[in-house]
């Protein structure tokens, strides 16, 4: 009888489909947390990062009035996730969600 190694329950959990789910909510948490520390606390409430990808912060903002800002911090939170992430990221891709005006409106 072949006996074989019995895999521990992390092991299991990294090769399934929620290891994949837990990998991806902690890669948010990290990013939600990255966006907290290098947002001023003024703007943090109407705007938000949405993903990380392809070297693309991507960012939803209440309306198009607070792009401008953003704008101009670009650099600083480039430089920022670039000391924490693995992936350097060159670049913010902002859009307007409107639903994150009422969620800051009920703040």
């Amino acid at each position: 009888m072949i006996r074989r190694r019995t895999k521990d329950i992390r092991q299991l959990l990294q090769q399934s489909k929620l290891g994949s789910i837990q990998q991806r909510s902690e890669q948010f948490q990290l990013w939600q947390r990255l966006w907290q520390a290098s947002v001023p606390a003024d703007l943090a409430p109407f705007c938000r990062c949405t993903a990380v990808s392809q070297g693309v912060i991507k960012v939803a903002v209440a309306s198009a009035a607070w792009i401008p800002r953003l704008r101009m911090l670009e650099p600083h939170l480039i430089d920022y996730f670039n000391q924490f992430l693995e992936q350097p990221v060159h670049a913010c891709e902002i859009k307007v969600d409107p639903e994150l005006s009422q969620s800051a409106r009920r703040r």
